[in-house]
């Protein structure tokens, strides 16, 4: 946008000047792995590595043990899912919908599960997560508080339809 601009320097002289002004929007970030504390806090942590693309999710259950249930749905395939300390009493199908990565996953203690996973840069992608009492759901280094359902392009509402929970 280009605005006028007037310039007085207190006596009798101004001069006008058309000053262009670029809005840059920015939002909370996803890239970069959050601290994480799993003997302490119950939290989802979600990330990006910015660099490769690959998005990663962790679940802790702060010294006691709770369980986590959700999905990630996306309206194209996943490109990879790679599981992390998935025990044969949790859950993870990437393979019954290519689109849908359903989870159950139980941690104790100070262990975490989770997996990592990528998708075509073009698809739409909402994360979905069933939250235990106490628990709270981080994105990015910088820890960002976000709600149990959020799409992972801006963090805000999901741009998916028929989001499966």
């Amino acid at each position: 946008m280009t605005v006028p601009v007037t310039v007085n320097d207190g006596i009798a002289n101004s001069a006008v000047f058309n000053l262009t002004v670029s809005v840059i929007e920015s939002g909370p970030s996803p890239c970069g792995i959050p601290a994480q504390s799993p003997g302490t806090e119950a939290a989802v942590f979600v990330w990006k590595n910015c660099t490769t693309g690959k998005w990663s999710m962790r679940v802790t259950a702060g010294g006691g043990s709770k369980f986590y249930s959700g999905s990630v749905v996306s309206s194209q395939p996943f490109s990879t899912v790679t599981p992390v300390s998935v025990e044969a009493s949790d859950t993870l199908n990437y393979t019954t919908d290519p689109r849908q990565i359903a989870y159950g996953l139980t941690t104790t203690s100070t262990y975490q599960d989770g997996f990592d996973f990528s998708f075509p840069a073009s698809a739409a992608v909402c994360f979905n997560v069933n939250l235990p009492a106490g628990a709270t759901v981080y994105v990015g280094a910088a820890r960002t508080v976000v709600g149990t359902s959020f799409n992972l392009a801006n963090m805000g509402a999901c741009p998916v339809p028929n989001v499966r929970r």
